[in-house]
């Protein structure tokens, strides 16, 4: 202003200049994710704290989680080894002779409740069963059952069927 003395100028600029600075300051604050130009850093201990819980959660549904998993597997592998020990019986089964001449005496049809047989594998019990029926004159159906006798799950416990049917061969 044209009538102001040289000292009001000065004030002036320094009151105006002070208003700058501390504008300056809150914005370098908010902007290093301080609380407001006050010069703190870093986190509270509350926070660290809501944190390390937080963390915790989740880390501790993890471990459930990866507890639940193997569990799971482990009923798999039982449920993997139960049809191996099918398949190695109906294998045997397919190989008996079933002819108008010979009939293998493991395909004579199975009376009453058929004899369990147990397996080991893996140092784990199963029980095999295997039923054999004379549908027609000339057709077998063959029946195996494998059931684990020690089951790490519940659903691991059940048992393995594999149904299959026999022809009598014209070859002899």
């Amino acid at each position: 202003m044209p009538g102001d003395s040289f000292t009001e100028m000065r004030e002036r600029k320094g009151q105006a200049m002070n208003a700058t600075s501390k504008k300056e300051k809150k914005e370098t604050g908010a902007r290093r994710g301080g609380r407001g130009g006050g010069g703190e850093h870093g986190f509270t201990l509350i926070e660290t704290t809501i944190g390390l819980v937080i963390m915790m959660i989740v880390a501790l549904g993890s471990a459930s989680l990866f507890a639940y998993a193997a569990r799971n597997n482990a009923g798999g592998n039982d449920r993997a080894i139960a049809l191996a020990i099918a398949q190695q019986a109906l294998e045997t089964l397919r190989n008996a002779r079933y002819s108008v001449t010979v009939t293998d005496p493991l395909l004579n049809a199975t009376v009453g409740a058929p004899a369990p047989l147990t397996v080991k594998r893996n140092n784990r019990p199963f029980t095999l069963t295997t039923k054999v029926e004379n549908t027609t004159a000339t057709i077998k159906t063959i029946t195996l059952t494998v059931t684990p006798q020690k089951a790490s799950t519940i659903w691991s416990g059940e048992s393995v069927t594999i149904v299959t049917q026999r022809a009598k061969s014209d070859q002899p």
